[in-house]
């Protein structure tokens, strides 16, 4: 039947590394699906975690699950990872290093240093 599956019950069997309990449905054994694209939005990786679990921790496994070939670069030329606010970390600064990437992540906001508003072209960066 529909819905009635026992990984959906709140503390029921599952792969227990693919699914945990999802903040925005009271708790019920959930997934999230990471999924990574190139400029012209064709998926390149996908990665499955459990719904509790933060974006950033699987920036290294998204990079590492590329299926499609990719042309080797010249050495003038970089590649770039556009990641959103949750990615700034220094984990996931040297993840991008080392996969050799040009991270472009926005910072943050601080008490010290406030999100600009929304026009502000500061905002959301080209280069972080």
């Amino acid at each position: 039947m529909h819905h009635q599956s026992p990984v959906g019950k709140k503390g029921a069997g599952g792969e227990e590394e693919k699914t945990g309990s999802n903040p925005t449905d009271r708790g019920k054994a959930g997934t999230k699906r990471n999924l990574l694209t190139d400029a012209k939005g064709i998926p390149l990786s996908i990665a499955l975690s459990g719904a509790n679990r933060h974006d950033s921790r699987m920036l290294s496994a998204m990079l590492e699950g590329i299926v499609v070939a990719l042309p080797i670069p010249s050495t003038e030329e970089e590649r770039h990872l556009a990641l959103d606010r949750g990615y700034d970390t220094e984990a996931c600064r040297e993840i991008t290093a080392q996969h050799a990437l040009t991270a472009h992540i926005p910072r943050k906001a601080t008490e010290a240093t406030p999100l600009p508003p929304p026009s502000d072209p500061e905002r959301h960066p080209l280069a972080a």
